[in-house]
C-alpha cells in the first residue's frame, strides 16, 4: 500500500516513466510534461474536475477588479490561449515523433464501435425470438388445456400482455372468456342434441353447468 504514495509531482511524473503506474496530476502539468523528453507519457480520458486559479489580494484591494478585468479581456482576445500554444505546443520536445499523441486521442467514430452495435442487435433479435416461442408454446398448451381454438387463445393471450394484467385478472379474464365462449357454443350444442333440451331456471344470480346441459343457479 506504502508503494502508491509518492512524495511529490516529480517522483510521481518518473514512477510513471518506469511503467506500472498511473498517476493523477492537475491537467495543466500534465499537458506540459506530456510534451517534455523523453516523450513516454500521456493522459488518458477526461478531467476528474475542474478548477479555476485565483490571485490573492488583500481584502478591499483595489487590484481585485482590475485584475479580474484583465483576466477576461486577455480570455476574450485569445492571448491566454497563444501563450499555450507557444509553451505547450512550438516549444514541444516530442514533436518528431509524428502521431504520438494522435494515436491514444483520435476519435471514436462509427467503424470503430460497429461491433458493439451488432452484438446488441443479434442480442435484443434472440430476446424477440425467445420471447416469441415462449408466447406461442404457452398459447398452444392454453389452447389445449380448455379445448378451445388456437386462434381464438392466441388473441385473448396477445390482449392479456398489451394491457399488462396481474395473475388475478389473468384468471378472473379467463374465467369470462371461458363462459363467453361457452354461451356462444350453446345454440350449436342445442342442435347437436335435439333430444335433451336444456331446461333454463334463470335468476338474477349466477349460473352454473352440469353435465346434462342444465343450467341451474
Amino acid at each position: 500500500m506504502d508503494q502508491a504514495f509518492i512524495l511529490s509531482n516529480q517522483q510521481g511524473i518518473e514512477r510513471v516513466r518506469q511503467g506500472g503506474f498511473a498517476f493523477f496530476l492537475e491537467s495543466t502539468m500534465n499537458d506540459y510534461v506530456n510534451e517534455r523528453w523523453p516523450c513516454n507519457t500521456i493522459r488518458i480520458g477526461e478531467n476528474i474536475n475542474t478548477e479555476d486559479y485565483g490571485i490573492a489580494t488583500p481584502l478591499g484591494s483595489d487590484l481585485r477588479e482590475v485584475i479580474n478585468i484583465a483576466v477576461v479581456e486577455l480570455a476574450q482576445i485569445g492571448f491566454l490561449k497563444q501563450l499555450k500554444k507557444k509553451w505547450f505546443n512550438e516549444r514541444s520536445e516530442c514533436k518528431t515523433l509524428g502521431t504520438r499523441h494522435k494515436k491514444f486521442t483520435e476519435v471514436l467514430n462509427f467503424h470503430k464501435v460497429a461491433g458493439i452495435f451488432v452484438i446488441l442487435f443479434i442480442g435484443v433479435s434472440l430476446a424477440i425470438l425467445i420471447a416469441l416461442f415462449e408466447f406461442l408454446v404457452k398459447t398452444k398448451r392454453d389452447s389445449t388445456r380448455i379445448n378451445q381454438n388456437i386462434c381464438k387463445v392466441l388473441c385473448r393471450n396477445l390482449c392479456i400482455a398489451i394491457k399488462g394484467m396481474t395473475l388475478d385478472e389473468k384468471k378472473e379474464a379467463l374465467n369470462n372468456w371461458l363462459l363467453q365462449q361457452h354461451n356462444i357454443s350453446l345454440p350449436y350444442r342445442q342442435n347437436i342434441n335435439q333430444n335433451e333440451r336444456p331446461v333454463a331456471t334463470a335468476t338474477a344470480t349466477k349460473f352454473s353447468w352440469s353435465n346434462d346441459d342444465t343450467i341451474s343457479n
